[in-house]
């Protein structure tokens, strides 16, 4: 068989820094090993991308920080490393390689917040959804004018249980919930089944679940205010308003739902998680429940925990968040790092408001806890036994 033109995409992990470049780049062996041969884009802080047609042959390749070899890959003790190889099968049409870059040469040593799993050369990944699913493609935004799909998650009875009504959960990052097909790096949070298996076990109440997916503007919609140490950031009003305005009302139309304060929740992890932070205190008349997920409190020197301090709303959200202990640049570091004690400075702060842990919110540091798709994964039977318990009465 002959070989035919691949389209090959490289998704790469980088080490965090200050000022991260709009751009590092690909050295390839096949282009004479230029440090500077192709760039990968960045599209956010730590994650690059970059995707060109290859002929099925064996690549070798390292990348490169700034274009030069004095930028180029290290192992995590600033040691150079083998020249990467994959080989691109002769039938593919498209294939994804993935990869984590441990250290820089002409950068400081820091800890990835990423964990990339192994086995990142599989082109297709079956889908993975469970349960009832319905799918609001291309979501139009007046706020943000852009468009996006939404994903419905329905619990078991719904379509025979016709006069029942449910309370929903709005989720960002709406790809990597269900489907490992459409999750970062193929690894998504299992919400359908878990929610599927603690519903028919009456774990927690029925829920519906709402899957709102992200855009390339992610970073500036996911982010209250600017910060300029990561280049974005000061749409997070406008996003806000996009869930509150625009897609509440669509699956208030459409679907069986409470739709009062008492019912509606949000959630999501990372920047994820600092937005669902902000929107719950941001809009307490339409959310009540909020869980946050490795939430990204750095974000501009801790401004959101500021904002929670100075709130004035009457109404006490139902919190959850929560930190693992090797997320970050405390990954693998004695004592706690930043992400942590950002995290112990909000519980700190709810206590200082007159919450109180358990009754208004829980606070959770997971031992060895790291920052992926897998780890939220893990504890995410905890967050809708938290957000959702089965009523007493």
């Amino acid at each position: 068989m002959d070989a035919k033109d691949t389209l090959v995409r490289f998704v790469v992990v980088t080490p965090p820094i200050e000022e991260p470049p709009p751009r590092i780049y690909l050295a390839l062996s096949v282009d004479g090993w230029k440090s500077n041969g192709r760039s990968l884009e960045r599209v956010s802080p730590d994650l690059y991308a970059g995707q060109w047609k290859l002929r099925g042959t064996v690549l070798e390749y390292k990348f490169t920080r700034v274009g030069e070899w004095s930028s180029v890959e290290l192992n995590a003790d600033g040691v150079d490393i083998p020249n990467r190889r994959v080989a691109i099968p002769t039938d593919a049409d498209e294939l994804t390689i993935l990869h984590s870059v441990e250290r820089w040469a002409d950068a400081p040593r820091t800890a990835i917040r990423t964990t990339v799993f192994n086995n990142p050369m599989q082109p297709t990944i079956p889908s993975t959804r469970t349960g009832d699913i319905r799918l609001h493609a291309e979501v139009y935004s007046p706020q943000l004018d852009n468009t996006r799909d939404v994903l419905v998650y329905l619990p078991p009875g719904y379509d025979a249980e016709k006069n029942s009504r449910y309370p929903v959960l709005y989720m960002h990052d709406g790809g990597n919930l269900f489907d490992a097909r459409t999750s970062f790096l193929g690894i998504e949070w299992n919400v359908d089944e878990t929610a599927e298996r603690l519903i028919n076990a009456r774990e927690i109440e029925p829920v519906i679940i709402v899957a709102i997916y992200n855009t390339p503007d992610r970073m500036d919609e996911y982010a209250p205010v600017r910060d300029a140490r990561y280049g974005g950031g000061g749409d997070g009003d406008k996003y806000v308003e996009f869930v509150v305005e625009t897609v509440k009302p669509l699956i208030d139309k459409t679907y069986r739902t409470k739709p009062g304060r008492d019912d509606t929740a949000i959630a999501g992890s990372s920047m994820g998680g600092l937005i669902s932070l902000y929107a719950c205190f941001r809009r307490p008349d339409v959310f009540s429940r909020c869980a946050a997920l490795s939430p990204s409190l750095q974000w501009q020197d801790g401004w959101l925990v500021d904002y929670v301090r100075t709130n004035k709303s009457a109404f006490k959200p139902r919190l959850w968040f929560d930190m693992g202990t090797r997320e970050g640049r405390s990954n693998g570091r004695a004592g706690a790092g930043p992400e942590i004690e950002n995290c112990r400075r909000l519980r700190q702060t709810l206590i200082g408001m007159g919450y109180q842990q358990q009754r208004d919110f829980e606070y959770v540091e997971v031992e060895g806890g790291e920052h992926n798709e897998a780890a939220w994964s893990a504890r995410f039977d905890d967050v809708l036994r938290y957000l959702f318990p089965v009523s007493k009465d």
